[in-house]
């Protein structure tokens, strides 16, 4: 499976118990990595961040290039990276029913972090 971790909200607010999750799911032969809305300027400091706070290597980085909405962003980024299972939580419920909506037609599942 390929899965993912927002970043705000999600891997820094939990990230004890993500942090083992994803070392976990990578041993278990699953990739891990990161999808946030930051720009692509913060990715040396994210990924860092990520490393320092215990994560395993991130298999992947996808970011919000061109500006988009958070929503049409991550659900267009889930179907194009074929993302199985995203921890997500929705920028405090701002974009959820958004995302949501648009992730209906796709395949991949997304976890509501709160």
């Amino acid at each position: 499976m390929k899965i993912s971790f927002d970043l705000d909200g999600t891997a820094w607010k939990y990230r004890k118990e993500f942090s083992a999750l994803a070392h976990i799911l990578k041993t278990s032969g699953h990739e891990v990595g990161i999808l946030t809305a930051h720009s692509p300027k913060l990715k040396d400091r994210d990924i860092e961040l990520w490393l320092a706070r215990g994560f395993p290597t991130p298999d992947f980085y996808i970011c919000n290039e061109n500006k988009e909405s958070v929503a049409k962003f991550k659900a267009e980024a889930m179907w194009k990276h074929r993302i199985d299972l995203h921890f997500e939580d929705f920028d405090g419920g701002i974009y959820e029913k958004q995302m949501m909506d648009l992730l209906i037609l796709g395949e991949g599942e997304v976890v509501k972090i709160i």
